[in-house]
């Protein structure tokens, strides 16, 4: 999933079309980059912080299922005093949805990218105005990737996870990544 977002994302920053972007290609551009490594590599690194203090793991299918959950964990992990008001959670929750967050009032408010380089992308690539959006208009969903992907891409990300997640976490995927993470909440006596 994280994979598709960024084929998703990242070809709009420059204005160029994701439908005429070839998945493949995009995928072996950014391993070159070594892009990929990276983001494995950030599995691994989270993963093994886990357990330090002040670290809370929380998941975008977490979120996805249970924003106002997720709301009160971190809440909590946070020790915000006094406990957040239903009515508090709602609002935060309701504040952090995709349709806010995609909002033109809100867009541009998270959007980080320089002036400069908005400026930069309109005279020398695209010739106009980039809209550059940090949180796009058709969201996406959990386990998309497995639908959308070519085969090929998901047999490259597979062998990624194997060589540098799987190798140092023994968890097969995000989702056994998560269940191993609730499991061991539940075991240290946390609420997940």
């Amino acid at each position: 999933d994280t994979v598709l977002s960024a084929m998703r994302f990242f070809p709009r920053v420059v204005g160029v079309d994701v439908a005429k972007v070839n998945m493949l290609t995009f995928f072996r551009a950014l391993q070159l980059l070594g892009k990929w490594r990276a983001m494995f590599q950030d599995y691994v690194d989270h993963w093994e912080k886990r357990h330090e203090p002040g670290v809370l793991l929380l998941f975008f299918s977490d979120l996805k299922t249970d924003l106002q959950g997720s709301v009160r964990r971190l809440a909590k992990h946070l020790r915000v005093e006094p406990e957040l008001a239903d009515s508090t959670v709602a609002r935060i929750a309701a504040q952090s949805s995709k349709d806010v967050m995609s909002s033109p009032k809100m867009e541009t408010r998270f959007n980080d990218f320089p002036k400069q380089f908005k400026k930069w992308i309109e005279e020398t690539i695209t010739g106009s105005e980039p809209r550059i959006e940090l949180v796009r208009k058709d969201g996406g969903k959990v386990g998309e990737g497995q639908e959308v992907l070519p085969e090929k891409v998901r047999e490259l990300i597979a062998s990624y996870w194997d060589m540098y997640v799987l190798a140092r976490t023994n968890c097969t995927s995000v989702e056994d990544m998560r269940i191993r993470y609730r499991a061991e909440l539940v075991a240290r006596g946390i609420d997940p």
